[in-house]
């Protein structure tokens, strides 16, 4: 009776299908929980900051250090596999959190017309942009 299982699991994917568009994080949605987050690092007045803005600015932390991260594993992965790639950003090995905030909210704010696409490829095009291989 396997058909009412893979049924039952094709209809529960089917209605959170329209959830995937809302839940994808474009520019828009990573400029809006990075602001916070920059007040944080520029060192302004982060007494006026409320819990949502601090659950906004972790979100924005932990998705450019989470993308960062991937790809500096993925990097390595390729490497013991004696797999090939060009890499495309280059950061530097004293690249820290704030500074990789820094670099991604200062390209999203420069490319305006660009926040409804991905966020992981306007991080990529802030990284490539910031730091290429040379």
């Amino acid at each position: 009776m396997q058909v009412p299982k893979v049924a039952a699991t094709l209809a529960i994917a089917l209605t959170l299908l329209p959830w995937t568009k809302v839940l994808a994080m474009d520019g828009n949605k990573l400029l809006d929980s990075c602001t916070p987050i920059m007040k944080v690092i520029d060192q302004q007045d982060i007494n006026t900051l409320t819990s949502a803005d601090t659950t906004r600015g972790g979100m924005c932390v932990g998705y450019i250090s989470g993308f960062i991260d991937s790809e500096a594993i993925n990097y390595s992965v390729d490497d013991r596999l004696g797999v090939k790639k060009d890499r495309r950003f280059c950061p530097p090995s004293s690249l820290n959190i704030p500074q990789s905030v820094r670099v991604v909210v200062k390209y999203l704010r420069d490319h305006p017309a660009d926040l409804h696409y991905p966020a992981s490829m306007l991080v990529y095009n802030a990284l490539v942009e910031a730091y290429p291989c040379r």
